[in-house]
């Protein structure tokens, strides 16, 4: 989800929107503040990551061959897009760490409940907003009546 759309969620009703990261090679989490201007922690025991998964921690890669299968040309394509993306926004990058362990979002409820979940099947994949800024008002709608 990228930095710039916090404003819209929260005007959709988020209370706080954080990121986490699982691991901090040689301080990267404060060079990674410069591109997300909210709370960043770290999970070093993979609680987020593990949650995502249902319970277990979701191998990116493991998308990227079902990907791959289904579409060679089209995946293919896709991916060289993301990451032609990422090059040319000047943001810093570097090949260190783990790197292949798929992120995503939850949307929670005032009373910890998910609302919305999404596991980055593919490297590089986001969240469709619309539906985080759907289950971010359900969720807002539900803090207001508690």
């Amino acid at each position: 989800m990228a930095n710039a759309r916090i404003p819209e969620l929260h005007e959709a009703g988020a209370a706080r929107v954080v990121c986490l990261v699982k691991e901090d090679l040689a301080g990267e989490v404060p060079k990674f503040q410069e591109y997300w201007t909210g709370d960043v922690f770290l999970d070093p025991d993979l609680a987020f990551y593990r949650a995502l998964g249902g319970g277990e921690l979701w191998n990116s890669t493991v998308g990227l061959v079902l990907a791959g299968l289904r579409a060679p040309l089209t995946s293919a394509r896709a991916n060289t897009a993301r990451f032609g993306k990422v090059v040319s926004s000047g943001a810093a990058m570097n090949v260190r760490g783990e790197g292949i362990m798929a992120g995503g979002c939850f949307v929670l409820r005032p009373d910890g409940e998910v609302a919305y979940s999404f596991l980055e099947q593919v490297l590089g994949e986001s969240p469709p907003l619309d539906e985080v800024l759907e289950a971010v008002r359900a969720a807002a709608v539900a803090r207001r009546g508690a």
